[in-house]
């Protein structure tokens, strides 16, 4: 078909040059808006979004609770916007967003959650840049005790020997584990 077509042109025409293709050319009908696409967006970002706190340096993955689901947050929408846009639409831009629904594998820290929301509420740079000196340090310090957990963890494995003819069971419990049960 396409060689015809060619080949019929190359003839119609006088100077021997096909005329242009005016395959893809149309505007599309049922393309929506920039504009509306960032209402989606910003109904997207309304909600709270959490990062994992022990997983920070190595994840920039943005958490929603996991109360929430796809079909709620697109009912919301409908409910707000007079003409929503489809809900293939509404999930297409949630994926390019690239925020999840599971819950991380270890719960973010009350105090960062607390910090987060303050810096977010907060309107005077002044206290912003306080704040946010807070966070620092807070993962500062969060990050030098994970590095002596990892340690005293990687020297001080846990041995079990196992005493067959007691039955018993005698475990090495490290330093740092035995402070945190004394703390409980």
């Amino acid at each position: 078909m396409f060689v015809t077509n060619v080949m019929n042109n190359s003839r119609n025409s006088t100077s021997g040059v096909t005329a242009d293709d005016k395959r893809g050319k149309h505007s599309k009908p049922h393309k929506h808006s920039a504009q509306k696409i960032e209402l989606v967006r910003n109904h997207i970002k309304s909600f709270p979004l959490y990062k994992s706190h022990y997983t920070l340096r190595e994840s920039t993955r943005l958490y929603l609770p996991p109360h929430l689901s796809l079909r709620k947050m697109y009912r919301e929408y409908s409910r707000v916007d007079e003409a929503p846009v489809s809900r293939k639409i509404y999930e297409k831009e949630f994926r390019k967003m690239k925020i999840y629904f599971k819950k991380p594998k270890v719960d973010t820290c009350n105090k960062c959650d607390i910090l987060a929301l303050k810096l977010k509420v907060s309107s005077d740079d002044e206290e912003r840049a306080q704040i946010q000196r807070e966070i620092d340090d807070h993962h500062a310090h969060a990050d030098v005790t994970y590095l002596q957990k990892k340690e005293e963890k990687g020297s001080f494995k846990k041995l079990a020997l196992r005493d067959v003819s007691k039955e018993t069971t005698i475990v090495k419990v490290p330093p740092f584990e035995r402070a945190l049960e004394e703390k409980l």
